[in-house]
């Protein structure tokens, strides 16, 4: 289990992908739920979402899902965790050059959290031994925020 101090101004930044199977697109609801019970509580100053898409090319696509990949890669690298295989770089087949480019595939769903525009931690990921899944990140997120506040929260179904 990741530790991490929230003494500041606590921001999370949600990712999910813009096309998602029924289950998925329902877990991803359920995630947004709970982040918005966060901001409801004033456990947090800030939630934001984005959408991504499932996989962009490395060497031209969206600049600023690339910056965010780097820096989610450099929490890992900083904090001794890894991103992959949530996030990986595989080659692929491009139509729309005819032939085969390095892309960065993305997560279905990705969560951040920052204290003071410092990024804490970044789920999902993996030590070692274990894999953390965003909703277990916000499991102990919950922890954490709570203990912190001293508050209660109901579960959002």
């Amino acid at each position: 289990m990741h530790t991490f101090d929230l003494d500041g101004d606590v921001r999370i930044e949600f990712f999910v992908r813009d096309e998602l199977p029924p289950p998925a697109a329902d877990q991803a609801e359920r995630v947004m739920k709970r982040l918005e019970t966060f901001v409801r509580q004033g456990v947090v100053s800030g939630l934001t979402t984005d959408e991504w898409e499932s996989k962009t090319p490395v060497g031209g696509g969206d600049p600023a899902v690339r910056d965010r990949y780097l820096a989610f890669a450099e929490w890992a690298l900083d904090s001794e965790f890894e991103l992959t295989p949530f996030f990986a770089v595989r080659t692929c087949y491009s139509p729309e050059c005819g032939g085969w480019d390095d892309w960065l595939v993305l997560p279905a769903m990705c969560l951040a959290v920052y204290v003071d525009d410092t990024p804490q931690v970044v789920y999902p990921h993996r030590s070692d031994s274990e894999s953390t899944t965003v909703e277990e990140g916000i499991a102990q997120l919950e922890r954490t925020l709570l203990d912190t506040a001293g508050q209660s929260t109901a579960s959002a179904d």
